[in-house]
């Protein structure tokens, strides 16, 4: 069974002069940021973030987002 998540992502400029321009983060799931030199960026690179850190999250046993549905 595969697990879908509905997660809300928040973009920021980024006026520090850094190496990116934008920076995502999601109040469903703690620790998400996500950087990028456009929102497009931002947003593209966001679920395999997310992917990633719900599978460590799994790994460590730590509570995970409430999940929207489920599907096999």
């Amino acid at each position: 069974m595969q697990s879908f998540y509905d997660l809300r992502l928040e973009i920021e400029e980024l006026i520090d002069g850094g190496d990116y321009q934008f920076m995502g983060t999601s109040p469903d799931l703690p620790n998400l940021i996500v950087a990028g030199d456009t929102v497009e960026d931002v947003i593209a690179q966001a679920p395999s973030v997310a992917r990633a850190l719900i599978e460590t999250m799994r790994e460590y046993g730590q509570p995970l987002p409430h999940r929207a549905f489920c599907a096999s």
